[in-house]
């Protein structure tokens, strides 16, 4: 049992003044102006690259008969698709985090290898399970579900937690802000969802051409449009939480100490340029780099 585990429960944070969704919106619409040609291509690449492995798949579960062979295939092909769609969800976390947060700008590869693939994808299979089982309970626990679980994937990428702490994270950040997170996150990806069906159910499903298009061109400026949002929507959750504790030793003390109460499952996590690191009072930065310590405030010099 680590300390993280006996430590008392962080207090819920004071209230602020009310957070509203056109600011959130607004900023959100500004980095994607910026970053157009970056989010529209790699959309277009990768989501219409899933979205035909997905059909091939589709079509050759119901055409191929099943044997072994079939059945790698298939499981290839989707974990394929799985990961380019993880990817570029990584991907716009690290632009937003890039063009609006003081992160450092990384190329494409460096972001390929950095994006946390497997608790990306295990929070996913979570919030769908906790999903159906609150549609399955009735409509409204399911929509509630995923409003409190909804922003875990940005969440998961951008303070580098594991999949079960990103979920408590986004349920302890969505807490006090349940209505802006349902309507720019909850109703936006079910829109979102019900525009892509829509179009699919218009294109054949033997036109891989068309497929492309739909999924990777219109797919790619709903998605996108969506998906920034709901990223901006979380650094500013979190920059929040963060500022309405400052000051606070359990949660800042040190720019090393934990942000989260997750049990100790989220390691350390930095400032990362969501919130600038806090200054040290008694260090002073020589020229070469190093640092002195300045003797306490009232004692007297040698």
């Amino acid at each position: 049992m680590t300390a993280t585990d006996d430590a008392a429960p962080i207090p819920d944070p004071p209230e602020l003044p009310r957070l509203r969704a056109w600011p959130v919106v607004r900023d959100a619409m500004s980095i994607y102006r910026r970053e157009f040609a970056t989010v529209i291509v790699l959309a277009v690449v990768v989501l219409g690259g899933a979205a035909v492995i997905d059909t091939f798949v589709d079509l050759q579960a119901e055409r191929t008969q099943k044997n072994a062979l079939a059945y790698a295939v298939i499981l290839a092909a989707t974990g394929i698709s799985t990961i380019g769609s993880t990817f570029y969800a990584g991907m716009l976390d690290k632009l937003v985090g890039s063009a609006a947060h003081g992160h450092p700008r990384q190329p494409v590869r460096v972001v390929l290898r950095q994006v946390p693939y497997l608790s990306l994808i295990v929070a996913d299979v979570l919030l769908t399970a906790a999903e159906l089982v609150g549609t399955v309970a009735f409509i409204v626990p399911g929509l509630i579900i995923t409003t409190f679980l909804g922003i875990s994937g940005p969440v998961i990428t951008i303070e580098g937690l594991g999949p079960v702490a990103g979920l408590r994270r986004s349920a302890q950040l969505v807490r006090h802000h349940f209505w802006l997170v349902f309507l720019l996150s909850t109703i936006p990806v079910a829109i979102e969802h019900e525009l892509v069906a829509l179009v699919q159910s218009l294109v054949s499903e033997h036109s891989y051409v068309l497929i492309f298009f739909e999924r990777g061109v219109f797919g790619a400026l709903v998605i996108s449009v969506v998906g920034i949002v709901e990223v901006e929507l979380a650094y500013t959750l979190i920059a929040r939480y963060r500022a309405s504790h400052r000051g606070s030793a359990a949660l800042i003390g040190e720019a090393s100490m934990p942000v989260v109460d997750d049990g100790g499952a989220a390691g350390e996590v930095l400032d990362g340029g969501v919130l600038p690191a806090r200054d040290d009072p008694q260090e002073e930065h020589r020229p070469d780099g190093g640092a002195e310590q300045r003797p306490p405030e009232g004692a007297s010099g040698a």
